[in-house]
């Protein structure tokens, strides 16, 4: 048996429907149980970046997740982190992707020393927003040019 689609020549095959189905299917319940609050994280990250002057940066880890989310008004994102800090800072950045430029909605956490924590934020305004994790210069030792963080990070929704 042969599905086709008029108006056109996509051939699916005999299972290519049930396939299609099936994956609709899951993508609805994922989304169900994100913006329902059974499931909580959207992601794991585990890098070390550095960045020494002009130009000369590095990145070695893996990371595993979605970066861009649509968070609802009152939603909370959160991002559990364990950070080591031998220059600069470690920064974690959730912006709004279509903000007004430099007024979009944002949230910004900055870590200078080791440790481990949680950054919590509450989304004021709904919309489509990407999550960051970066070294910044920037809320570090002014008197380094550069910056050297490892860290391990899990992100998602509450």
């Amino acid at each position: 048996m042969e599905h086709r689609i008029e108006l056109g020549e996509i051939r699916l095959g005999r299972w290519g429907g049930p396939v299609l189905l099936l994956v609709a299917g899951v993508l609805v319940c994922l989304a169900g149980a994100f913006y329902g609050g059974a499931v909580e994280t959207l992601g794991v990250e585990t890098q070390r970046r550095t960045f020494t002057g002009f130009a000369s940066s590095t990145s070695a880890g893996t990371s595993f997740g979605v970066k861009y989310f649509y968070f609802l008004e009152g939603q909370q994102f959160f991002a559990d982190y364990e950070v080591e800090v031998e220059s600069g800072a470690f920064k974690i950045v959730v912006l709004q992707t279509f903000g007004q430029g430099r007024n979009a909605p944002h949230h910004r956490h900055v870590v200078t020393e080791d440790g481990a924590g949680e950054a919590v934020f509450t989304i004021e305004k709904s919309g489509l927003y990407s999550i960051d994790f970066d070294g910044t210069v920037v809320g570090g030792d002014p008197d380094t040019r550069g910056y050297d963080v490892s860290y391990r990070v899990r992100w998602g929704v509450r």
